[in-house]
């Protein structure tokens, strides 16, 4: 296993973001309908071993965004539906609606990731710093203009009785346990 974490760590450039977008694609399967929650214990540490290779804030945000590009592009799959309606009319901005969404939303990653690397340290330190720091982005995606709290990481939860836990901790709270659990 160290192996494959010292092959992470050394990732630069686009194999990076490739294997960032991708992580965050499979932490979408652990949303509903596919709900794989144990994906989140494959993928998270990825992503924090990812981080242990960035640079500074600005590597931790591309890592972040790509991520949440790749989570939301796969989550929000849905999104393309009502461009399906008159095809010929609307669908080319099928596309467009699904990119642009999933990018927009990924800055909600991108951030978090960029102010969890100020704050980076060593062992627990550092997930602690991305997991708070996330939970916080995850809190404010859910209120910013209007709120659009789809593919928390608590919902990953929604068909197990772990999501029980969110009646006492809501749901920033269990995905703040569930990051601290799986980074």
């Amino acid at each position: 296993m160290a192996g494959v974490r010292e092959w992470v760590v050394a990732l630069r450039g686009g194999r990076r973001m490739l294997l960032a977008a991708v992580l965050g694609a499979l932490l979408a399967l652990a949303q509903p309908p596919l709900s794989c929650p144990w994906v989140l214990f494959a993928a998270l540490p990825v992503l924090l071993w990812l981080m242990d290779g960035a640079g500074g804030p600005g590597a931790a945000f591309r890592i972040g965004w790509a991520a949440g590009t790749g989570h939301f592009g796969t989550a929000l799959f849905w999104i393309v539906s009502p461009f399906m309606v008159e095809p010929e009319v609307f669908g080319w901005m099928a596309p467009f609606a699904l990119a642009g969404m999933a990018a927009g939303m990924a800055l909600f990653w991108g951030v978090p990731f960029a102010l969890a690397r100020l704050w980076w340290g060593r062992g627990a330190w550092r997930v602690l710093a991305l997991a708070g720091c996330w939970t916080l982005a995850e809190y404010a995606r859910s209120h910013v203009l209007t709120g659009f709290p789809w593919g928390l990481v608590a919902y990953a939860w929604v068909e197990t009785p772990v999501m029980q836990a969110a009646a006492l901790a809501g749901p920033h709270g269990l995905g703040l346990l569930t990051l601290v659990a799986a980074l």
